[in-house]
């Protein structure tokens, strides 16, 4: 009786559990069809859902946080190429001048009233009560890439080019630590 009564409560969570599952892709799909991209191979899927913004501020905060995760892609590359000596040298520079052309726009992507909400990582409201230092940490970044394209441009000790990578780090560090929510 026990066994019975302990399979009947099993099955009943399953069925519901599929039930509801079940229900969740459709609910999505209401709010944020798929996209079916049509080309020259034939019309695909797009696995990623077209974004939905319900206002300006949340505009800027993706677009914001699209470039940071840029600046990461093109770092990540860098650090690879540097680091662990990928063979893809040829490349580090078109990185560096990726970073510095995010770099130059740095001060927009940081208009105000674009802060996180309180419960949500991101953009700290001590950007916009300290305009001078934030500009500093900008600065600093963008001289550090100038500081790290030098030293590429010259042939020598890859500890020299680690030691000018570790300088970008500590400067993308630096500003989060200060100005973003973990």
């Amino acid at each position: 009786m026990y066994r019975f009564f302990r399979l009947t409560i099993l099955v009943m969570i399953v069925i519901t559990l599929t039930f509801y599952l079940s229900e969740l892709p459709g609910k999505t799909q209401e709010k944020n069809p798929p996209q079916i991209i049509p080309g020259p191979w034939g019309e695909i899927v797009d696995p990623v859902a077209p974004q939905k913004f319900e206002s300006d501020v949340e505009k800027v905060i993706f677009y914001r946080q699209q470039q940071m995760r840029a600046l990461s892609a093109h770092f990540r590359s860098l650090e690879g190429i540097i680091d662990y000596e990928i063979p893809f040298q040829g490349q580090a520079i078109q990185h560096i001048e990726a970073l510095n052309n995010i770099a130059k726009y740095l001060p927009d992507l940081f208009p105000e009233g674009t802060a996180a909400n309180p419960d949500k990582k991101g953009a700290k409201d001590l950007i916009w009560k300290e305009p001078e230092k934030f500009s500093q940490h900008i600065q600093g970044f963008q001289k550090s890439l100038a500081d790290l394209q030098c030293v590429l441009n010259q042939s020598g000790e890859s500890n020299n080019k680690k030691t000018a990578l570790i300088a970008v780090r500590h400067q993308c560090l630096a500003c989060h630590a200060s100005y973003r929510v973990r």
